[in-house]
């Protein structure tokens, strides 16, 4: 059986959620201006408890993974709907990062070259990750963390001096129910998306002492990072100036200087995000592709069986 150390799960989490922020909660909690850190505080916390609730899934499953789960303890039928919801969910979830990155790397790298060729890249790249195992996703998030911290040491210390922290104020321009309202579904939206770890069987991961203690401790140092993302973007740039930017963390990357004369590192730093989606797409594809296989393989069990002889 392939092993998968505790840091590459542990990494995979990261990208998952740093994934599922930028494209779909970074717009919201800038809407909400200066309580958007606020909103994001109180989100990571009850994240957290949400989080919980899912590792104790895992922490009962004996089975191979969430799927084989679920059609064991649900009754037939509910397991199906279930399952394929979640399989349909994290699909969709999937081609909206999709979707965005070709977006992005259109308007900000490849302006010359057709929308179908930018995706048709990413997509064959997130089938051939697809097709990996876990151990060497694992091993391959490990690497590209790494990358990603340091990109962001870099973007941090670059950033450092520009800093306003008057641009904070005043919080509570939103009522608190709002923020309460908003902050749910930024607890919901960081967690759903980590249903995905449960398809990675927990015998193969090593060391077992205090697993869960260690992807907890990771969860709240993802979501430490985040709050650091729109600290940056609030106190730089400006709550009003977000608004207007379609993408206002690549122009923040734009006031990057590193030395006091070293700029124009937007294209190398965003390559950050580029890593962080290709392997939430890929981890989102595996979830479809196992959902599929499982119920084919239940369902036409001889056919299943001879498409693997052959």
């Amino acid at each position: 059986m392939n092993k998968i150390h505790i840091a590459g799960l542990g990494a995979m989490l990261y990208f998952i959620v740093r994934s599922t922020f930028m494209i779909l909660l970074l717009p919201l909690l800038l809407s909400y201006k200066q309580d958007g850190l606020l909103i994001c505080v109180i989100g990571s916390l009850l994240g957290y408890f949400l989080f919980s609730i899912i590792l104790s899934l895992f922490k009962r499953n004996q089975e191979p993974d969430i799927i084989c789960y679920l059609d064991k303890k649900l009754p037939i039928g509910i397991d199906f709907v279930i399952n394929a919801v979640l399989a349909i969910i994290f699909f969709a979830l999937g081609w909206l990062i999709l979707i965005r990155l070709v977006d992005f790397t259109h308007l900000q790298y490849l302006r010359e070259l057709p929308l179908f060729t930018i995706a048709g890249l990413y997509i064959v790249v997130s089938i051939f990750l697809a097709m990996k195992d876990f151990e060497t996703i694992s091993k391959a998030s490990l690497i590209f963390l790494l990358i990603s911290l340091v990109l962001l040491i870099i973007k941090t210390v670059g950033l450092w001096g520009q800093i306003h922290v008057e641009n904070l104020f005043p919080l509570f321009t939103h009522s608190l129910l709002d923020i309460l309202k908003a902050s749910l579904i930024y607890a919901f939206m960081t967690t759903i998306p980590l249903f995905l770890l449960l398809l990675v069987n927990k015998k193969q991961i090593e060391p077992q002492k205090d697993l869960q203690k260690k992807i907890k401790g990771t969860y709240l140092f993802t979501e430490a990072i985040l709050f650091l993302h729109v600290f940056l973007i609030l106190t730089v740039l400006g709550a009003n100036l977000t608004l207007i930017y379609h993408y206002p963390e690549f122009h923040l990357l734009r006031n990057v200087k590193i030395l006091g004369f070293i700029d124009k590192l937007e294209s190398i730093l965003s390559i950050q995000w580029i890593i962080d989606m290709m392997i939430c797409i890929s981890l989102c594809f595996i979830y479809t592709k196992t959902f599929l296989c499982h119920y084919f393989q239940k369902l036409f069990p001889k056919l299943y069986n001879k498409i693997n002889k052959n």
